[in-house]
Protein backbone atom coordinates (compact mmCIF):
# COMPACT_ATOMS: atom_id res chain seq x y z
CA UNK A 1 0.00 0.00 0.00
CA UNK A 2 2.86 2.43 0.84
CA UNK A 3 4.66 1.60 -2.41
CA UNK A 4 1.53 2.18 -4.49
CA UNK A 5 0.58 5.40 -2.70
CA UNK A 6 3.98 7.13 -2.60
CA UNK A 7 6.32 5.43 -5.07
CA UNK A 8 4.25 4.84 -8.22
CA UNK A 9 3.95 7.89 -10.44
CA UNK A 10 4.35 8.98 -14.02
CA UNK A 11 6.21 12.29 -13.91
CA UNK A 12 9.18 12.45 -11.55
CA UNK A 13 11.42 14.25 -14.01
CA UNK A 14 11.51 17.74 -12.56
CA UNK A 15 11.55 17.04 -8.84
CA UNK A 16 14.59 17.29 -6.63
CA UNK A 17 14.24 14.21 -4.46
CA UNK A 18 15.67 13.98 -0.96
CA UNK A 19 15.81 10.56 0.63
CA UNK A 20 16.55 10.59 4.35
CA UNK A 21 17.29 7.22 5.90
CA UNK A 22 17.72 6.71 9.62
CA UNK A 23 19.95 3.70 10.33
CA UNK A 24 20.99 1.91 13.48
CA UNK A 25 24.52 2.88 14.53
CA UNK A 26 25.66 -0.72 14.04
CA UNK A 27 23.93 -1.11 10.65
CA UNK A 28 25.70 -3.38 8.19
CA UNK A 29 27.53 -1.41 5.46
CA UNK A 30 26.43 -3.90 2.82
CA UNK A 31 22.74 -3.33 3.66
CA UNK A 32 23.18 0.44 3.51
CA UNK A 33 24.94 0.15 0.14
CA UNK A 34 22.22 -2.13 -1.28
CA UNK A 35 19.58 0.37 -0.16
CA UNK A 36 21.46 3.28 -1.77
CA UNK A 37 21.80 1.35 -5.04
CA UNK A 38 18.06 0.63 -5.06
CA UNK A 39 17.24 4.29 -4.42
CA UNK A 40 19.56 5.29 -7.28
CA UNK A 41 17.87 2.75 -9.55
CA UNK A 42 14.40 4.04 -8.59
CA UNK A 43 15.00 7.77 -8.92
CA UNK A 44 17.90 8.38 -11.34
CA UNK A 45 16.85 8.03 -14.98
CA UNK A 46 19.51 8.21 -17.68
CA UNK A 47 18.47 7.67 -21.27
CA UNK A 48 20.54 7.58 -24.44
CA UNK A 49 20.35 11.30 -25.18
CA UNK A 50 19.12 12.90 -21.96
CA UNK A 51 18.90 12.61 -18.19
CA UNK A 52 15.16 12.17 -17.55
CA UNK A 53 15.43 12.36 -13.77
CA UNK A 54 18.53 13.65 -11.99
CA UNK A 55 20.52 12.30 -9.09
CA UNK A 56 18.62 11.98 -5.81
CA UNK A 57 20.01 13.57 -2.66
CA UNK A 58 20.59 10.86 -0.06
CA UNK A 59 21.15 11.51 3.64
CA UNK A 60 21.91 8.63 5.97
CA UNK A 61 21.25 9.57 9.58
CA UNK A 62 23.30 8.01 12.42
CA UNK A 63 26.05 6.71 10.15
CA UNK A 64 29.58 7.26 11.46
CA UNK A 65 32.02 9.37 9.44
CA UNK A 66 34.19 6.29 8.97
CA UNK A 67 31.32 4.16 7.68
CA UNK A 68 30.10 6.99 5.42
CA UNK A 69 33.59 7.24 3.92
CA UNK A 70 33.62 3.46 3.39
CA UNK A 71 30.18 3.63 1.77
CA UNK A 72 31.26 6.36 -0.66
CA UNK A 73 34.46 4.47 -1.54
CA UNK A 74 32.50 1.28 -2.15
CA UNK A 75 29.93 3.04 -4.35
CA UNK A 76 32.69 4.70 -6.38
CA UNK A 77 34.45 1.35 -6.82
CA UNK A 78 31.12 0.04 -8.19
CA UNK A 79 31.29 2.75 -10.86
CA UNK A 80 28.77 5.12 -9.25
CA UNK A 81 29.48 8.80 -9.92
CA UNK A 82 28.57 10.72 -6.78
CA UNK A 83 29.12 14.15 -5.33
CA UNK A 84 28.96 15.41 -1.76
CA UNK A 85 29.68 19.13 -2.12
CA UNK A 86 33.38 18.91 -1.34
CA UNK A 87 35.65 19.68 -4.28
CA UNK A 88 38.90 18.42 -2.76
CA UNK A 89 40.28 17.05 0.52
CA UNK A 90 39.84 19.42 3.47
CA UNK A 91 37.83 21.92 1.40
CA UNK A 92 34.80 23.68 2.82
CA UNK A 93 31.36 22.56 1.73
CA UNK A 94 30.48 24.17 -1.62
CA UNK A 95 26.73 24.53 -2.08
CA UNK A 96 27.05 25.55 -5.74
CA UNK A 97 29.13 22.48 -6.55
CA UNK A 98 26.59 20.30 -4.74
CA UNK A 99 23.75 21.76 -6.82
CA UNK A 100 25.42 20.55 -10.03
CA UNK A 101 22.79 18.96 -12.27
CA UNK A 102 23.20 15.44 -13.60
CA UNK A 103 24.24 15.41 -17.26
CA UNK A 104 25.27 12.72 -19.71
CA UNK A 105 28.79 14.16 -19.57
CA UNK A 106 29.28 14.24 -15.78
CA UNK A 107 27.33 11.03 -15.04
CA UNK A 108 26.37 12.16 -11.51
CA UNK A 109 23.82 9.64 -10.25
CA UNK A 110 23.85 10.19 -6.46
CA UNK A 111 24.33 13.22 -4.22
CA UNK A 112 25.37 12.24 -0.70
CA UNK A 113 24.46 14.60 2.14
CA UNK A 114 27.00 14.35 4.97
CA UNK A 115 25.15 15.90 7.93
CA UNK A 116 22.10 17.79 9.26
CA UNK A 117 23.66 21.19 8.56
CA UNK A 118 24.21 20.42 4.87
CA UNK A 119 20.71 18.97 4.64
CA UNK A 120 19.29 22.24 5.99
CA UNK A 121 21.36 24.32 3.55
CA UNK A 122 20.38 22.36 0.47
CA UNK A 123 16.69 22.15 1.43
CA UNK A 124 16.61 25.92 2.03
CA UNK A 125 18.27 26.92 -1.25
CA UNK A 126 16.52 27.52 -4.56
CA UNK A 127 17.04 24.46 -6.74
CA UNK A 128 14.83 25.82 -9.55
CA UNK A 129 12.41 22.89 -9.24
CA UNK A 130 9.99 21.31 -6.78
CA UNK A 131 11.42 19.39 -3.84
CA UNK A 132 10.08 16.16 -2.43
CA UNK A 133 11.39 14.58 0.76
CA UNK A 134 11.07 10.90 1.59
CA UNK A 135 12.01 10.08 5.17
CA UNK A 136 12.48 6.53 6.36
CA UNK A 137 12.87 6.70 10.11
CA UNK A 138 13.32 4.35 13.07
CA UNK A 139 12.37 6.70 15.92
CA UNK A 140 11.15 10.08 14.63
CA UNK A 141 11.44 12.01 11.35
CA UNK A 142 13.54 15.14 11.11
CA UNK A 143 11.66 18.45 11.03
CA UNK A 144 11.68 19.72 7.44
CA UNK A 145 10.47 23.06 6.04
CA UNK A 146 6.68 23.17 5.99
CA UNK A 147 6.43 24.21 2.33
CA UNK A 148 8.02 21.02 1.03
CA UNK A 149 6.12 17.91 -0.04
CA UNK A 150 7.12 15.25 2.46
CA UNK A 151 6.47 11.54 2.92
CA UNK A 152 7.42 10.05 6.31
CA UNK A 153 7.57 6.28 6.63
CA UNK A 154 8.43 4.48 9.85
CA UNK A 155 10.63 1.42 9.32
CA UNK A 156 12.23 -1.26 11.45
CA UNK A 157 14.85 -2.46 8.93
CA UNK A 158 16.53 -1.30 5.73
CA UNK A 159 14.99 -4.30 4.00
CA UNK A 160 11.62 -2.55 4.27
CA UNK A 161 12.98 0.39 2.24
CA UNK A 162 14.35 -2.01 -0.35
CA UNK A 163 10.93 -3.64 -0.72
CA UNK A 164 9.12 -0.29 -0.94
CA UNK A 165 11.34 1.31 -3.59
CA UNK A 166 12.06 -1.80 -5.67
Amino acid sequence: AIKKKHFTYCNIDNWERFIIIEVKENENLSSIKTTVHQIKHKFYRRQAKVIKSGAPYIYIRNISRKKLKQLKASLVSDGVVLIDGYNYMDSDFNLEAFRTKSTLENGISIKIINNDEILSQIIACDLKSAKKVYQFYLSAPLAIATDIDEVNIEIKTLNEIQQIVS
